[in-house]
């Protein structure tokens, strides 16, 4: 009887070919993706010092396994600074080619004894003191607390003392309002709440609105035609220039015209009142008036 050759590996095999596969699959590391951007390079000023460190710290933290050992950590922070910044760590650069300590913290320690101002937590509590909302919008006012509020490390302030320091820096007219409050809350959050709400009631700090009264009418003008002339030159039309006696005469005969207007009328408001007078009363006697007959009499 003739033996014969096996297919393959038997089906026990097999499975236990998966199963080792498989672990291996899982103990090998995996590449993970960067999560966060890149931090835009430190230029070397104060200003951007205070928002690039907490930028690069978060990177790190977040997306450093991404990012690799930490040799790859340490030339990652180098090479997120400018010329500038980079000459001033040029000796922890070979300070770590030459020991092997890759720590990127021996490049930030140096940065921040350049940039760093050690007396800004106590710049920033006097800002805060000082802190007045003056003409500014109320939410201006608020935003610029917090900041400084933050700034000076004094969030574990007693609410008291955070209430204290915001009423004090608020304009008189919402010192005011509150002070006609029955009562106020006793926690910042709460308090702050409130005063928002007395400002934007108060409407003080919003462009004002059309106003919607009525003007009174203006006294209708003279015609044109009966407005005495004040010029005493030509008329652009007049051929030739008038002598001194002929616009004497003619500026009183206009000044007449404009009295026997006036004149009628007075006359056609007395005859309106008249009518009106006997229409109500017909056994009222009126004598007819006439101004215009007295003046001309």
């Amino acid at each position: 009887m003739s033996s014969h050759e096996d297919d393959g590996p038997s089906p026990l095999t097999r499975i236990a070919q998966l199963e080792s596969l498989v672990e291996q699959l899982r103990m090998a590391p995996r590449q993970r993706k960067c999560v966060l951007p890149d931090p835009d390079k430190f230029n070397g000023t104060v200003q951007r010092w205070d928002t690039w460190l907490p930028s690069i710290k978060a990177k790190l933290l977040v997306d450093g396994e991404a990012l690799g050992g930490p040799t790859a950590q340490f030339y990652y922070v180098y090479f997120n600074m400018e010329p500038g910044p980079q000459a001033m760590v040029l000796t922890q650069l070979a300070s770590a080619q030459d020991s092997g300590n890759w720590d990127y913290n021996t490049l930030l320690d140096q940065l921040a004894l350049a940039y760093d101002n050690p007396n800004k937590i106590q710049e920033a509590k006097d800002k805060l003191l000082a802190c007045k909302q003056g003409t500014d919008a109320l939410h201006i006012y608020v935003s610029r607390f917090e900041r400084l509020l933050h700034a000076a490390r004094c969030q574990t302030w007693p609410d008291a003392n955070k209430i204290i320091a915001f009423r004090n820096g608020l304009n008189s007219t919402i010192r005011t309002r509150l002070n006609g409050q029955l009562t106020l809350p006793t926690t910042y959050t709460e308090y702050v709440h409130v005063t928002q709400q007395l400002g934007r009631s108060s409407g003080s700090s919003g462009p004002s609105g059309p106003s919607h009264g009525f003007s009174r009418p203006s006294a209708p003008s003279a015609p044109l035609q009966n407005r005495p002339r004040t010029s005493t030159g030509p008329s652009p039309g007049d051929p030739m220039d008038l002598s001194a006696v002929e616009r004497a005469q003619q500026l009183e005969q206009l000044q007449h015209a404009n009295e026997l207007g006036a004149i009628k009328l007075i006359d056609a408001h007395e005859a309106d009142q008249t009518q009106l007078l006997e229409e109500r009363y017909p056994t009222l006697q009126h004598a007819p008036h006439s101004t215009l007959d007295q003046r001309e009499a």
